[in-house]
């Protein structure tokens, strides 16, 4: 693109906008509000993986020893815990230790554990924690070959429906993405198809006194980014907005779900939306260009 031809090809992409206004103005709602939804979903998304993957990393593997090792295998058993696949944190719970906590249990603190039992029916343990709630699985199995090991439990039924009600949550999403992002480009499309129509007269003569193919594409590609990028940051202008109050205000009533309030974390994301919104743009403008504006 030469340099000069810059302002040019900004003032008919405006000029553009201008003589459709009404057809923009409904494409940059459509765009934005899709783009709402988009955002919307892409936080839902985080969130609720944030708070899967706290509900795995709280979901600890019970590693029971068998009391025939000796304290130096159980030593040996604790360091290799923690070179198995997946495994975080890797803490090693004495059988008096596991006595006590189960004395402190608010359900039997009316009971003389010590003196109903007689003797510590309790084997040694270690408390794992797995680095997600997709590695609990795979870390359970790994710990389950190792020498010293008694039984592992995990809560087996939990995980697995955390993990496939994450793996939902993504695919729900992804589909939502793309079938709004389909709609988007539609709509552009249309949009750069009319302005094409009702340039066609001047799209004649500028080829006539020999302008470029790229020349004439330029402004159409340029009204198509536009529409694009405004949507985009109107969108995150009120998704902004509403997560702000949101992080204000609701999560004091939902504490328990932690809510992503690292706008560092988000960032990376609303710069990806911005350049989804360019790039939903771009793809209308060349689906128009392509089948209506024959240069």
């Amino acid at each position: 693109m030469n340099m000069k031809n810059i302002g040019f090809f900004f003032k008919e992409a405006f000029i553009s906008m201008k003589r459709n206004r009404l057809l923009a103005f409904a494409t940059l709602s459509t765009v934005t509000i899709c783009l709402c939804i988009v955002g919307a979903a892409m936080l839902l998304t985080l969130n609720m993986e944030a708070f899967m993957h706290k509900l795995g990393s709280d979901q600890e593997i019970k590693v029971y020893i068998n009391a025939t090792i000796t304290e130096d295998e159980v030593s040996a058993l604790g360091a290799e815990l923690r070179e198995v696949t997946g495994v975080e944190k890797v803490t090693y719970v004495s059988k008096e230790q596991g006595l006590r906590e189960l004395q402190e249990d608010s359900r039997l603190k009316g009971y003389d554990l010590t003196g109903i039992l007689g003797s510590n029916p309790l084997p040694d343990s270690f408390r794992v924690k797995a680095e997600s709630v997709e590695m609990v699985e795979t870390a359970a199995q790994g710990i389950e070959a190792l020498y010293g090991v008694d039984d592992v439990t995990y809560g087996e039924n939990i995980v697995q429906k955390l993990a496939e009600l994450t793996d939902n949550l993504r695919l729900g999403s992804i589909i939502i993405i793309a079938l709004l992002a389909f709609g988007s480009i539609f709509l552009i499309a249309t949009t750069i198809r009319l302005s094409i129509f009702s340039r066609r007269k001047e799209v004649t003569l500028m080829r006539l006194i020999g302008a470029g193919n790229w020349f004439i594409r330029w402004p159409f590609f340029i009204e198509g980014i536009l529409l694009g990028l405004l949507g985009s940051i109107i969108a995150l202008g009120l998704l902004g907005a509403a997560y702000n109050a949101l992080l204000s205000n609701v999560q004091i009533a939902i504490s328990f779900i932690p809510l992503i309030s690292d706008f560092g974390v988000l960032r990376p994301y609303a710069l990806a939306l911005l350049g989804g919104g360019a790039l939903l743009g771009v793809s209308g403008t060349w689906i128009s260009l392509n089948r209506f504006l024959k240069v």
